[in-house]
Order: C-alpha cells, then structure tokens, then sequence
C-alpha cells in the first residue's frame, strides 16, 4: 500500500478548509494521514541529521515519504463553519518563495541520501500571488515563482537589486542559488 496523499489532502480539506498555523495544519494532515492509512507510522519533526529538520516523515507499506509543509498566508479574520480564523498578513512572498524552493531541495536531497523513498513539499495559502503567474517577469524572485504549471528546474537565484556598501554573505542577502532537480507545480488551493 502507498500513501495517498491527494485522497488525504481531499479529505482534509473537506473537513478543515482553514487552520490557525502551520502547526495546526501538521497535526491536522497528520491525523488525516493515519484515519486514512491506520499501518501508517507518522513522525512529526524529525531530524534526519544534524541541523536538518524535517517537518513529517510517513512510513507506509515499507517506504518512508519525506513531507515538508508551508502555510504562507494573506490575512483573514473570520468564520468558517462556525469558528473564528484571524490570521495576520505575512507578506514577503520573495522570501517565502525562497524558502518553499529551499524545502524542495531539502527533500530532494533525503531522498537522494535514502532517507526516504519519495517526497512531497505541500504548500497551503490563501494568498493569489503565490498560484497565480507575475505579471512582471523582472521580479526579485522571478525564478522562484512557484504558480501552478510552473515547472522548476536547474540552479534559481533571487535577483537583488539593492547596492550592498560592504561585502556580505549568502546568509545575510540571501542571495543563494538552490539547485533544483526537476519539480512540477501540480496545483494550490483557496484556503480563505
């Protein structure tokens, strides 16, 4: 048996179309996981090695799946059958879009040291500039984009435009190119 992660996901959304944090949507698909796949064992943060952090990794029929989550948001406050959602406005897509292209070489890389057998990085947000195409194509992130179709390939780069008055590191510009395998945006949904 193989995880099923559309079904999951499905399920869950059916039932729990908002969450109040990242957290919350951990523990969330983690449920659903184990209701849908009872042989399941799900493990929450693990750490492969060190400085390295996983947020869920699922056993299933023999083969581990590496699954790193994002819940990037736009704000909401209000009701959603019945419970209260206020959820603040992160913004800083460029970085955001970074960091969800950081978390697909994160997996691609457990996978490649046989961590695990295969691996998702599922990204939830009520924020259309994440699904929909720029209409720029100059953008900071442009090849960080990460809208449904959008297929990422290669080494991809953050485009800085600031003047620095001193050298400084990847870490402190976050100007750091991520090699990418080869990944395919398959779709995102409306959380809000």
């Amino acid at each position: 048996m193989d995880l099923d992660l559309d079904a999951v996901l499905a399920e869950l959304a059916a039932g729990r179309p908002v969450f109040h944090s990242k957290r919350d949507f951990q523990h969330a698909l983690a449920w659903q996981i184990q209701s849908r796949h009872p042989a399941a064992q799900v493990r929450l943060e693990p750490r492969p090695r060190r400085a390295v952090h996983l947020d869920m990794l699922v056993r299933l029929g023999g083969r581990w799946t590496a699954v790193e989550l994002k819940y990037l948001l736009s704000r909401f406050n209000g009701a959603v059958d019945g419970e209260a959602f206020d959820l603040p406005n992160q913004s800083a897509q460029d970085i955001s879009r970074h960091d969800v292209v950081k978390d697909v070489v994160r997996v691609e890389t457990l996978i490649g040291e046989g961590y695990a057998e295969r691996g998702f990085v599922i990204v939830l947000t009520n924020d259309a500039t994440y699904w929909r195409p720029s209409a720029r194509a100059t953008t900071i992130d442009a090849a960080f984009r990460i809208h449904e179709g959008r297929a990422l390939e290669g080494t991809l780069s953050l485009a800085w435009r600031v003047q620095y008055p001193r050298e400084v590191s990847c870490a402190d510009s976050r100007a750091a190119s991520e090699e990418v395998n080869s990944w395919d945006v398959i779709g995102f949904g409306d959380i809000g």
